[in-house]
C-alpha cells in the first residue's frame, strides 16, 4: 500500500490558530481562575471540561460540561453529591464553558453562592 509507512503530524492537519487554542487549553489544566470569590481549578480542559470549585480553600462544587450538558454538583464533606444539582444547563452539544468560559463561570459562581447560602454557608461578598 502506498503511503502506509508515512507518518503524519498534527501540525500538518490543523491551522495555526487551532493549534494555538489547543496549546492554551492544555496549559490551562491545573490553573486556577478566581471569579466571584470562588477559585475554579481546571482539572480537564475537554471531553469533559471540568473544574473543582473552592471557597476559602474548601472544596464546594464539581463543575462538568460533557455532551452539551453542564452540571454543577455540591461537594459535601469532601465528596461529590451526585444526587443533587446546584445547576444544570443543556445546549445540544455546542460547548457551554469552552466558548464563553469567564461568563459561564461567573454564572456558576452565583449559583454556587445561592446554594451555599441556602444551606447556611457564609460566602464572601
Amino acid at each position: 500500500m502506498e503511503g502506509k509507512d508515512k507518518a503524519w503530524n498534527i501540525e500538518d492537519l490543523l491551522d495555526e490558530a487551532t493549534l494555538a487554542k489547543i496549546e492554551e487549553d492544555i496549559l490551562r489544566t491545573d490553573k486556577v481562575t478566581t471569579i466571584g470569590g470562588f477559585d475554579f481549578k481546571c482539572t480537564c480542559f475537554a471531553c469533559p471540561e471540568q473544574y473543582d470549585a473552592f471557597l476559602d480553600g474548601q472544596y464546594v462544587a464539581y463543575v462538568r460540561e460533557r455532551h452539551g450538558r453542564l452540571t454543577v454538583n455540591p461537594v459535601i464533606e469532601g465528596n461529590i453529591d451526585w444526587n443533587r444539582l446546584i445547576y444544570e444547563e443543556l445546549d445540544g452539544g455546542k460547548g457551554l464553558i469552552f466558548e464563553k468560559r469567564e461568563e459561564k463561570l461567573a454564572l456558576i459562581a452565583k449559583k454556587i453562592e445561592i446554594f451555599l447560602e441556602s444551606n447556611n454557608v457564609k460566602c464572601p461578598k
